[in-house]
């Protein structure tokens, strides 16, 4: 039976013993995957499959720190998720900004990005109740 989305970016943590905030740079470098900055036309990211190996772009045009990291995270999604065995992810900027995305795999690769960024185990461990505006 297949994980969700969520527990193979946990699962991933865990192999990589990573707390707190995560460098996703690193975590690709750690999977053997080379990130790059390059000019996308309607896209945020891309995951790019050859030969065993793997490349993830993000657009330069991407200029919020935030946003480029959830990018490299989603695309990392594709990367880890068994069933996202395609050669090429082209994720457009309205796909993973949302998650009512269409696509069932940007869905899960927003949900896979969402988890390894902020992981509800942590999120968890400083709610324990509801939110107060002081908290949050």
């Amino acid at each position: 039976m297949a994980l969700s989305p969520e527990q193979y970016a946990s699962e991933l943590r865990f192999k990589l013993s990573l707390q707190g905030r995560v460098d996703v740079e690193q975590v690709a470098s750690s999977l053997g995957i080379r990130v790059y900055e390059d000019e996308l036309d309607g896209c945020d990211g891309v995951l790019l499959r050859l030969d065993g190996k793997a490349l993830i772009i993000t657009s330069r045009k991407c200029t919020y720190s935030t946003r480029k990291r959830f990018a490299i995270a989603h695309e990392l999604g594709h990367f880890c998720i068994p069933s996202h065995d395609s050669c090429e992810f082209r994720c457009t900027e309205a796909e993973s900004s949302s998650y009512r995305a269409i696509s069932l795999f940007e869905r899960e690769g927003n949900k896979f990005a969402g988890e390894l960024l902020l992981p509800l185990s942590e999120i968890e461990k400083v709610l324990k109740g509801p939110p107060s505006m002081r908290l949050i």
